[in-house]
């Protein structure tokens, strides 16, 4: 049975089609293929939510930029924080 889909949600399906296939390239050029393998899964859960439901898919993306903020945070404050050598005593 055809379905039609609005303007709307035509234009969700499509950006997270695209942003579903950008994840994917990105996650096959990882040098770990298990970690690749389970991004691709997650994508793909993804994409499927969003055809089943878009309410479930925006979850989804909310919690998975929410995820990416906070690692990005931490990456940052890492790289922002420099080895102390010891300190020389002055005389």
């Amino acid at each position: 049975m055809p379905y039609r889909l609005s303007d709307e949600e035509a234009h969700l399906y499509t950006a997270v089609t695209d942003y579903v296939r950008e994840e994917f390239n990105r996650a096959e050029a990882l040098a770990n293929a298990k970690r690749a393998g389970t991004v691709g899964f997650a994508l793909t859960i993804l994409q499927r939510r969003l055809a089943s439901w878009p309410e479930a898919s925006h979850q989804s993306l909310r919690r998975r930029r929410e995820r990416s903020r906070i690692s990005t945070m931490r990456r940052n404050r890492r790289s922002k924080k420099t080895p102390r050598r010891a300190s020389s005593t002055r005389r």
